[in-house]
């Protein structure tokens, strides 16, 4: 817990879930492995400060998320559709421009980009493809904002390990 709230807020989510089974941690074995194979992994990571070179250079910010979701909410399995993941990556999107408007606000010199993580192939390729195919036609109009904001370069989406996800 010391480490969600003091150095490593990226292991909140994971913590919370595998403190459910403290008590009898049978299955969910695998799981804290798999987070402490995240932390030697990432251990080397943190944040990095630069300055500014010139003054004709505006200082930029980059906001990150990064999204995985589930069928079902099974907690077990975590079985994952292209669907369930352009829908979760739409709302990073739409927290994300959220976050970047009002960074917008307070600081009107910097300059802010989102990018988002996806572990999903099929629903990168539906979020960066600006055409409509007729396997994606059932998506509601809504969660097409992702594919607005990337057709707009507010927002850019990178494909990510199933690990860092």
């Amino acid at each position: 817990m010391y480490l969600t709230t003091c150095t490593r807020p990226d292991l909140a989510f994971s913590v919370g879930q595998l403190s459910r089974y403290v008590q009898n941690p049978t299955q969910h074995i695998g799981a804290a492995k798999r987070v402490l194979r995240y932390l030697v992994d990432t251990k080397t990571q943190g944040i990095v400060y630069t300055r500014i070179k010139s003054a004709e250079q505006k200082p930029e910010l980059i906001v990150d998320g990064y999204c995985d979701s589930d069928w079902g909410n099974d907690p077990d399995t975590r079985k994952s559709n292209t669907e369930a993941e352009y829908v979760a990556t739409c709302e990073v999107c739409i927290e994300g421009q959220g976050l970047r408007n009002m960074l917008i606000q307070v600081f009107p010199d910097l300059e802010t980009k989102v990018r988002m993580g996806i572990d999903n192939q099929p629903a990168y390729v539906v979020a960066t493809n600006p055409t409509y195919s007729r396997r994606t036609r059932h998506i509601e109009l809504r969660w097409h904002y992702v594919r607005a904001q990337v057709a707009k370069k507010t927002a850019r989406i990178i494909e990510c390990d199933d690990r860092f996800v």
